[in-house]
């Protein structure tokens, strides 16, 4: 992964890119349009364990976890349980301390409620997605009237 990640930044930056790794091998090669955003767009690394926050600090720009509010059988390597996001977070920005990068920005989806909210402001969470049930419309309805009520009661506000 690492090494597409790098290949990538290269065709998205340079107006001649080559790139030459164990596993990829680009020759000089052209690509355009270039992405709008600058330098290139940010790059989010998604998983659930300790050899992912290591690959967000070496070359992602950040974290994409699911949250959940407990460790399950279906979330090991998957989804991060929320006493888990409260170590590895802190550790994640060391790693990216120590390989001079910036911190990683941080996008959570799944779980939420006050005080997750409340601990994903303290982590420095830059936006939380949130999942409503695949239901009737009163049902979806009720349930993005429950986050919204959650996201104020907290302090946040909604984007679109």
């Amino acid at each position: 992964m690492r090494e597409r990640v790098e290949a990538m930044r290269q065709l998205w930056t340079e107006d001649v890119a080559e790139y030459h790794g164990d596993l990829v091998n680009i020759e000089a090669s052209w690509q355009w349009p270039k992405p709008i955003q600058k330098p290139h767009p940010p790059v989010f690394v998604a998983g659930a364990s300790a050899r992912v926050i290591e690959r967000v600090a070496r070359y992602g720009d950040g974290w994409l976890p699911v949250v959940v509010p407990e460790a399950n059988e279906i979330s090991p390597g998957r989804m991060t349980p929320i006493a888990d996001l409260k170590t590895m977070v802190p550790r994640l920005n060391e790693l990216a301390t120590e390989a001079g990068r910036p911190r990683p920005r941080l996008v959570v989806s799944g779980y939420l409620d006050r005080e997750s909210y409340e601990t994903y402001e303290t982590l420095g969470v830059e936006s939380v997605t949130f999942r409503v049930p695949s239901d009737d419309i009163d049902s979806v309805r009720h349930a993005m009237d429950e986050i919204e009520g959650t996201i104020k009661a907290s302090g946040g506000e909604l984007s679109p």
